[in-house]
């Protein structure tokens, strides 16, 4: 299956050591909050770490990271496992950014195209106006993913029914 191998840029590692304990008033499994800052990037509130969007454009705040953290968050906004290759063991802080191309969701939103001037007009990111992740990741952590063929685990489900339940 496809994976991405993390290892360190040839140029060097760009991350800086930890020096930072994520605060503890956030709720690790709740979504950051923040708002689109005046680059449309999104602007984290005070003590709040994480990964958020803003229509297309992404930016990851993230303080006392293991390299195993690093992969796991890469491989969900990847689509595909990241492998730790890097050897690794200090903990870091990061903050990159990275845009994707929504220019698809043209098609669905109302009042894009300017099908209906009812319509509230919605701002998308027409085009990336910034790197791509695996691009973020080596400019500004100096770190590499490398697209290879590897192991994965995967689960297949061959057979499944409905149960009859009593009311």
């Amino acid at each position: 299956m496809p994976i991405f191998e993390l290892s360190v840029d040839g140029k060097g590692l760009r991350m800086r050591q930890a020096r930072n304990i994520p605060p503890a008033g956030q709720d690790p499994w709740g979504p950051p909050k923040f708002h689109a800052g005046k680059d449309r990037y999104p602007e984290f509130l005070p003590g709040q770490t994480g990964v958020a969007n803003f229509f297309g454009k992404y930016r990851w705040l993230g303080m006392n990271l293991s390299m195993g953290d690093v992969a796991a968050t890469l491989s969900t906004y990847l689509g595909r496992p990241v492998v730790d290759t890097t050897g690794l063991t200090a903990r870091y802080d990061i903050d990159i950014k990275w845009a994707l191309d929504t220019s698809a969701l043209l098609d669905v939103i109302p009042g894009r195209r300017g099908d209906s001037e009812s319509a509230p007009r919605v701002h998308v990111n027409d085009s990336p106006n910034g790197p791509t992740p695996v691009d973020a990741v080596q400019e500004r952590l100096g770190l590499k993913l490398n697209s290879k063929k590897g192991r994965g685990d995967v689960v297949i489900i061959d057979h499944i029914e409905k149960t009859p339940i009593a009311n």
